[in-house]
Formats: C-alpha cells, structure tokens, sequence
C-alpha cells in the first residue's frame, strides 16, 4: 500500500518518505505555508516561530542567524544574530555570546548585584562558598573588613587602608579621621598646625569645615585656592618656577593662563602653548566614555586611590563642567581598561592628565596598549620592530594628546598601562573606533 503523507510535512528537513523523497531538491520547492523560514544548507523549510528561539532547529544553525527585528516577542538580542528568552536575563549565567543578557542587570530588592557585571544572585547564592560573580563580590560581603585586606568603621562598613587619615572623612562617622599622626604616604601633605597669625598673604582663601590641625592632607587639595590646614600651610608656595599652581609655566619663564592654552595663539615664545592640542584625533569616532555610552561597569582598573577616583571617573568632561579622573592606590604595574560591549576597529586613543580635579602635578608621561577579545588573553600592541610600543603622553595637566594606531586592532576590550607618570599616576581616556 503507497504510504500518503500530509503536504505540511514536505520540504520540513524529516524524511517522512522511506525513499526520502519528500525532502530532495527542497531548495527548489515552495514551502507549503507562506511564512515558513528555509534552512540555508538543506533547505528544509520550518514553522517561522521557530526562528530566534534560542535553539538550532536547522542543521546549520542558519534559523538562529537572526537580526534585531527578527527576534520573536519577549525575547533579547545578543547580538551576532542570536535571540534569548527574556527570562534568561539577569539569571547569573551568560546565555549570550558576549554575555550581554547579565550588563547592566537590575536585580530585586533580596538579589545581590554583582560589583563589575550587574550581574544578579539570588540570595540563596550569597555566602554560600561558591563564587557566583567574576569578582567573588557576593563572597567577600561575608568576610570582615580586616580578612579583605580593608580599614573597619565604627558602623560596620569597610574602606581602603589609604582612606584613613587622608583629610576626607570617609566613614559616616569620621572615625577614619581621629587620631591621626604623621609621617604621611606619597598621596599625602602634612598639616603642621602652625599658627598662620604671622603669615603674610594677600585675602587668604575661604577655609573649608572641618580644618585640619595636624594629621595629613590629600595632594589634590592642595593649592585649590581653600584652605584645609588649620594654618593655611596648604595654600603656601604653590608657585613653580614663579609660576602659581594653576598656571602654565613657558620655557621662557614667563606665566600663562590655563585659557591661554591650546587657544591658536602662540603665547610662549618658543610656542610650546600651542603644541601637542589634541586637534587631530584618530580616524573614526569616539566610543563613548565621555558621552556614557559606555557605561560604568564596562570600566574597570588594576585599583582606585579612593571611589571619587574610580577607573569609571576615567572620562573627559566639557570645560568648566566639574569632572573626576582616575587615580591608581599605587604607580606600579597599574592598568585602565575598557569593555566595549562589541567587537570593533580600534583606531588609537585620547588622553590628558588629572586637571584640576587631582594633584595639581600629576599626569602620564608614556604609556602602553594591550587588546583582548575575552578580556583573559592580552596582546600587547607592536610597533613595526615587532617590539611593544611605548606611546608618548601628556606633558601636562590639562592637554588632550592624541595617539593614533598605524594599524587598527579588532578587539572587545583595550587597556592602556601607563609606564611613566610625572608626580603621580591621574588621566582620563577616550578610545576611537572606526565601526558601530
């Protein structure tokens, strides 16, 4: 008896025929429903809710090779053409290829959120032993503050080591700032407490709260025109080479303001106001650190002197509009990195110094590049001497210098090393690629 299947079945990549027949040359037959999608290799033809569901349906794969909009409702777009329940979202594991489905996650009200990812852990996962986050963020909660290498507050929360007597109350409290005694670290000025009655100073500045009587100064806030030792001693000789804090100071000895600079008018007689601006970027366009399309989490670093410094203050900021920079706890082996959420064209990269918002003398002299596609394996960027490229820097505090790459570098993630600094390691970046 001649077996008689149902025309549904034809073309549908099953041989519903003993001989096969039904699924031979089915790139040359119609799909028997209009909207049905074909499998590229076979062309077998299936149901179109089966595209982008998460699941290869086609021998190929070629059902999963999805655009945006052909993803189903209720479903995330990886990227790279793969769709994802909406429920895998937020789950803690990495569905995506690029693990995009776990950035910039939301969690409930009883979720830990992961420090670097966002990503979300139940709450039955936290303290368990078992390092759900990349950072073992959801772990090190449990530790007490000396175990994780921090300083304890009288209220229970934890911060750095370098926080403590630094002039910044950081602790709710201010217990941080309590009994403090020289000799202070290399981030730090020492307040003496000398009475400034006999110091002569033209309209001393207006003195911040909570003066300091003794005890260490952050640098930074040194020469910001206030006050902060009891005796001013923070405000005193911050000239160089008879030149204030926040001038430029010319080869020819001569003083410029900070808007005299990079204004096209030369000002120093051997024009060294108008060099290295910044005005030729790197091809393509900038990938988004100062406008946040990059956000947060996708900016990590080897360490942070204190959060107000933290690798995501690494971005440039319109002028006079109030701005961070990133500053390591430490100048050696330190690095700033950058994820771009997307495999892109790297061009090369912009980069000044702290400004005003850091050690008024601080900023990166040299520096170099590495590139990763998984964020685990580097590649450090050559030169054509096949040697690492050491990249020229700022020359001062506020100057963007441009440095392109002769050859672009494909690559998901950047990190820029500096290898020179002049007072201490302060900057912001801006990566430029050439595809979005």
């Amino acid at each position: 008896m001649e077996y008689v299947w149902n025309q549904t079945r034809h073309v549908d990549g099953f041989n519903d025929c003993g001989d096969g027949s039904d699924e031979e040359n089915c790139k040359n037959k119609q799909c028997y429903w209009s909207d049905d999608i074909r499998c590229e290799s076979s062309g077998a033809c299936l149901d179109s809710w089966k595209q982008c569901d998460g699941w290869e349906d086609c021998e190929d794969g070629s059902d999963e090779f999805c655009a945006a909009e052909d993803c189903p409702l209720s479903h995330h777009f990886c990227g790279l053409g793969s769709c994802i329940p909406d429920t895998k979202l937020c789950d803690g594991v990495g569905d995506c290829y690029d693990e995009s489905d776990e950035i910039g996650c939301v969690c409930t009200n009883v979720e830990f959120q992961c420090e670097h990812s966002g990503r979300c852990v139940p709450p039955s996962a936290v303290c368990d032993g078992v390092p759900d986050c990349e950072d073992a963020s959801e772990e090190l909660i449990c530790q007490s503050c000396a175990e994780r290498g921090l300083w304890p507050c009288n209220s229970g929360e934890c911060i750095n080591n370098a926080s403590v007597c630094d002039g910044d109350k950081d602790c709710s409290s201010g217990v941080d700032e309590e009994n403090c005694i020289a000799p202070c670290n290399d981030l730090q000025m020492e307040c003496d407490g000398t009475s400034s009655a006999s110091l002569i100073r033209p309209m001393p500045p207006i003195r911040r709260l909570g003066d300091i009587d003794g005890g260490c100064l952050p640098k930074y806030r040194a020469c910001d025109g206030l006050e902060d030792c009891s005796n001013g001693g923070d405000e005193i000789n911050c000239t160089a080479g008879g030149c204030s804090a926040r001038q430029f100071h010319c080869v020819d000895g001569s003083c410029l303001l900070e808007s005299q600079l990079c204004d096209n008018q030369t000002d120093c007689s051997g024009g060294e106001d108008e060099d290295d601006c910044g005005d030729v970027p790197p091809p393509g366009f900038p990938l988004g650190l100062a406008s946040r399309y990059i956000p947060d989490v996708y900016v990590t670093a080897s360490s942070e002197y204190k959060s107000e410094f933290a690798p995501s203050q690494a971005r440039h900021t319109p002028p006079n509009t109030p701005g961070r920079c990133w500053v390591p706890s430490s100048v050696v082996d330190q690095w700033l990195q950058v994820y771009f959420g997307k495999t892109t064209d790297v061009t090369g990269v912009i980069i000044s110094g702290g400004g005003s918002n850091w050690d008024l003398g601080s900023w990166v002299t040299s520096f170099t590049l590495a590139f990763s596609i998984d964020g685990a394996s580097w590649s450090p960027y050559e030169g054509s001497s096949n040697n690492v490229q050491v990249f020229q820097g700022n020359r001062d505090r506020y100057n963007k210098v441009s440095r392109l790459l002769p050859t672009p570098v494909t690559s998901r993630y950047i990190r820029l090393h500096p290898t020179g600094f002049e007072g201490w390691v302060a900057m912001v970046m801006e990566v430029y690629v050439t595809d979005g």
